[in-house]
C-alpha cells in the first residue's frame, strides 16, 4: 500500500531501527511507522551536546515523532520526538548479563531495516514488531532464542516465503517424525517420501519449529543442539529466499557468552 502524500508535518508512532551519523552534528534515523512503513528521517543537530533528541534515537526505542513526509524522496525531515518506551531502560537490561537479550533486540531491528520495503505502508508488519517488543520487554533472557526465531518465522510468512513444516509436501500427511527439508521451495517431506538432496531435520526440531509463535506462551528454553539446528535451518532459508538478508551483526556478540543459536551458524 502506497503511503498517502502530504506536505505538512504529521505525528507518527515509530520504532527506531537504525541510526547513522550525518555530518558533524546530525543523524539519519531509520524508523518503522504504521502510516508510511520503513522510512529514513534526518534529525538535525541530534548529536550536539545537550540535544534532547539525541538519546531518544536509539534502536529498539518506541517514539512519537513529528515528521515532514516527502514520499518518493530518500530522506524526510524529523521535527520533534518524544519517548513512548525505552529499550535500554526496560526489559530487564539493568540486570547483569543481559547482553544476550539486547543482542536479540538489535538483531530484530536489523532484520526489519534490511528486509522491509521502504516507504510502503505495511500495518501488519508494524503490528508484528509491536508484538515482538511487548514480548521482549516482558520475558527473561532465556526465552530470547524462541522469541527471535518466532519473529523470523512470522517475517518469512508475511513476506511470502514461509516455511511449510506441518505437512509433507508430497503426500500431505502431518509431519510427526523427522523430515527432509529442501531449501529451494521451503518444504518438508516425510520419511516415506523424502528422497534426493536436502537436509534431514530431527523430530525434536520439527516439533519446536511448528510450535514457535510470537503469540504462544513461552515454553521450555531452546538450548544446545536444538538451538543450533533451528538457527541453521532459518538462516539457510532466509539467505536463499531473501536477497537482502544478512546475519544481524549483534548476534556475533553471543559467541563469547556461550550462546549457540542461529548466530553460530549464519
Amino acid at each position: 500500500m502506497e503511503p498517502q502524500r502530504t506536505t505538512g508535518p504529521s505525528r507518527e508512532e515509530a520504532i527506531v531501527l537504525r541510526t547513522l551519523k550525518l555530518g558533524d552534528s546530525s543523524k539519519i534515523v531509520t524508523v518503522l511507522t504504521p502510516t508510511y512503513g520503513r522510512v529514513k528521517v534526518v534529525a538535525k543537530g541530534s548529536r550536539k551536546l545537550g540535544s534532547r533528541m539525541g538519546s531518544l534515537l536509539e534502536p529498539g526505542n518506541e517514539l512519537e515523532l513529528v515528521v515532514y513526509a516527502r514520499p518518493g524522496r530518500d530522506l524526510w525531515m524529523l521535527s520533534d520526538a518524544s519517548l513512548r518506551r525505552s529499550a535500554l531502560r526496560g526489559g530487564g537490561l539493568t540486570e547483569l548479563g543481559r547482553l544476550d537479550k539486547l543482542a536479540y533486540l538489535l538483531a530484530a531491528m536489523e532484520l526489519a531495516d534490511r528486509l522491509l520495503p521502504e516507504q510502503q505502508s505495511l500495518p501488519e508488519l508494524e503490528e508484528l514488531y509491536r508484538w515482538f517488543l511487548d514480548r521482549w520487554h516482558a520475558e527473561a533472557g532465556a526465552d530470547m532464542p524462541a522469541l527471535f526465531f518466532g519473529l523470523e518465522l512470522e517475517l518469512l510468512d508475511r513476506l511470502g516465503v514461509g516455511l511449510a513444516g506441518r505437512h509433507c509436501a508430497e503426500c500431505g500427511r502431518p509431519l510427526d517424525a523427522r523430515a527432509l527439508y529442501r531449501v529451494a521451495d521451503g518444504t518438508f517431506s516425510c520419511e516415506s517420501c523424502g528422497r534426493g538432496a536436502g537436509r534431514w531435520v530431527t523430530e525434536t526440531v520439527m516439533t519446536r519449529l511448528n510450535g514457535l509463535s510470537l503469540r504462544a506462551e513461552p515454553g521450555a528454553p531452546i538450548e544446545g543442539e536444538e538451538k543450533r539446528a533451528l538457527g541453521r535451518l532459518l538462516h539457510e532459508h532466509m539467505g536463499f529466499h531473501l536477497p537482502n538478508y544478512r546475519l544481524p551483526r549483534s548476534l556475533y556478540w553471543l559467541r563469547g557468552s556461550g550462546a549457540t543459536s542461529s548466530e553460530q551458524d549464519k
